[in-house]
């Protein structure tokens, strides 16, 4: 830990003093009046305009997810989820009498190691509206989540390096095709990455108020609960543990011989200590009441849990580089070529300029950076462990989605800090290579919002131009590994069965566990489902699922700039005859 954190990329010691108070109300208590005031001073001043540009962005955040969840298909995990949180909420509601979330589901599909408290709420507040359609709910309220985790690195953002380095981080990640796409329909990925970030927000504030005795042990509080919520959506959040030990480690190094010389080294131990057992305790205390799978044993299931996750026991097929393997045989470049792949080109580079001027400033100055070190961290400590343990990942980049992040924070570093060193030259030449490194920025990620325009809905199947987008990674790599693209091949076929057959319960099929779950929405309540020969099978191309029913008749494709994602079939019986000719 440290002293106290300076914001490394801020733009002025004036700037820094009047943004202050609209940083920390979060972290304490404030008094309403002067905070408005002082906000109302801040707004007629030049250093507003971050400020404005992230509201802006917050709100059209905001209103793009009211408006928008209802387009996002219903996934081929969320009938799953979706039955596993109201067993959950059973538990909670029977006080832990009904324990059918332990039973309800296969053995293989381990649900109770999965956190499913994010589900539980979901679950409650359908039962509370039930005058809202379910699924529509379901993707708001997940959506808002999502919104949530622009909020939380814009808060990382400030903490890291003053106000524009929030607004440029909370405009990439809302620009970062695979979060975006995913916030609609991904009620474990997303909760796990807003929270995680939450958790990295309180770790920096850690650091500025750790010689603020009461203050530190609040946000130790505040710390520890936002952990136990991530542990208790994915237990992959216990890889934090690493973190923050490195980060005592850090400490010992850069003052632990102070601490000798001064004669401080047990009250420091001590201090240290207490913060360590309130962040610990607050953490497993809140995994324990928001997972009911640990309540019943909390050690050994926790444990359990973690084991299982590490190498989930699923040996499904995965297209990966153009060759299927078995899910417990990827290579171990799996993580590292989807963040490549999966992520705009900008975001990479401009997080490498970040660690080149992060490295830069540290060999000049002589000491760490400790909110870019923390940062640095949170991305490198999750990923170097999943790499060592070889890990068992799938669905692309989805389940490592809380490591994205930290890097869109090290890349919003990276363009403040080299924007605001070539302002301040004297010379013409590095100013010009500002307003030009600006410019390509803002071209970059112009492109970037016209994929995901082309994309929409299946922002989460984004390609970086380098292996050609969707277009160059189809038949390479999974495309909409979630399969909602069901969800328009059944509108299709709800406004066009009459064309084909005159029955007045046609028959129909999609596969997968709860399959008709993902369909049955957006089809005519006459549908009846019929696994063995139905009258119509709506399929996805991943698994080759769109090949099952050899002998059926594709009538429709979804596809998506050139690459088909599902196809609507139809057997040949139920064809109506044409009508003769007259």
């Amino acid at each position: 830990m440290v002293d106290s954190v300076r914001p490394a990329a801020d733009v002025g010691v004036a700037e820094r003093a009047e943004a202050k108070p609209i940083a920390a109300p979060l972290a304490s208590g404030f008094s309403p009046v002067p905070r408005v005031m002082r906000a109302i001073r801040l707004a007629r001043s030049p250093s507003s305009l971050p400020w404005l540009l992230l509201a802006i962005l917050l709100i059209i955040g905001f209103v793009t997810v009211l408006t928008q969840a209802g387009r996002y298909g219903v996934t081929i995990d969320e009938p799953l989820q979706q039955v596993y949180g109201e067993r959950v909420l059973a538990w909670y509601r029977s006080h832990g009498q009904d324990r059918s979330f332990l039973t309800k589901f296969g053995p293989e599909l381990r649900m109770p190691e999965h956190g499913g408290i994010f589900d539980a709420v979901i679950a409650a507040l359908q039962s509370r509206l039930p005058g809202i359609d379910p699924w529509l709910l379901r993707h708001t309220l997940t959506g808002l989540t999502g919104w949530l985790g622009v909020v939380a690195i814009a808060l990382c953002g400030y903490e890291l390096g003053g106000p524009w380095v929030a607004f440029a981080a909370a405009l990439g990640l809302w620009l970062y095709p695979r979060y975006y796409g995913a916030i609609y329909n991904n009620p474990k990925d997303i909760p796990a990455a807003v929270t995680t970030t939450l958790a990295l927000w309180a770790t920096l504030l850690l650091l500025k108020y750790w010689r603020q005795r009461g203050r530190a042990l609040e946000v130790g509080v505040l710390l520890g609960l936002f952990l136990g919520v991530a542990t208790a959506i994915r237990v992959t959040t216990l890889m934090w543990c690493g973190i923050l030990l490195i980060l005592l480690a850090g400490w010992w190094v850069t003052h632990g011989r102070a601490a000798w010389r001064e004669r401080r080294m047990v009250r420091e131990v001590a201090w240290q200590g207490s913060v360590g057992g309130v962040i610990a305790g607050t953490w497993l205390l809140s995994t324990i009441l928001l997972w009911p799978f640990v309540f019943l044993n909390p050690i050994a299931n926790l444990l359990e849990s973690a084991q299982v996750m590490a190498h989930f026991p699923w040996d499904g097929p995965v297209l990966y580089g153009g060759v299927v393997y078995p899910a417990t045989q990827l290579p171990t470049s799996y993580s590292l070529t989807w963040i490549g792949i999966g992520s705009p080109p900008v975001s990479l580079l401009l997080a490498a300029l970040g660690v080149v001027l992060a490295l830069a400033e540290l060999a000049r100055a002589r000491r760490v950076n400790p909110p870019l070190a923390v940062i640095a961290l949170a991305f490198a400590v999750p990923l170097a462990a999943i790499l060592i343990l070889h890990s068992d990942l799938y669905d692309s980049l989805r389940q490592i989605l809380f490591l994205i992040p930290p890097l869109i924070l090290l890349a919003a570093y990276g363009l403040v800090r080299a924007v605001h060193f070539l302002l301040r030259q004297r010379r013409a030449a590095p100013r010009w290579a500002a307003v030009a490194l600006l410019a390509l920025t803002v071209a970059s990620y112009a492109m970037v919002v016209a994929d995901m325009a082309a994309l929409s809905p299946y922002e989460y199947s984004y390609f970086s131009p380098l292996v050609g987008g969707l277009p160059g990674a189809a038949g390479r790599y999974e495309t909409d590994y979630y399969a909602t693209c069901r969800k328009p091949a059944a509108e299709w076929l709800s406004q066009h069965y009459r064309d084909y057959t005159s029955a007045p319960q046609p028959t129909f099929y999609t596969s997968g566990v709860l399959g008709a779950k993902t369909v049955a929405p957006y089809l005519p309540a006459s549908f009846q489902e019929n696994a063995i020969q139905p009258d119509f099978f709506i399929g996805m191309t991943r698994y080759h699922d769109d090949l099952s029913f050899p002998g059926y008749k594709t009538i429709h494709v979804v596809a998506v700039e050139g690459a088909p994602l599902c196809v609507v079939k139809i057997n040949p019986a139920t064809i109506m005859p044409s009508p003769p000719v007259t």
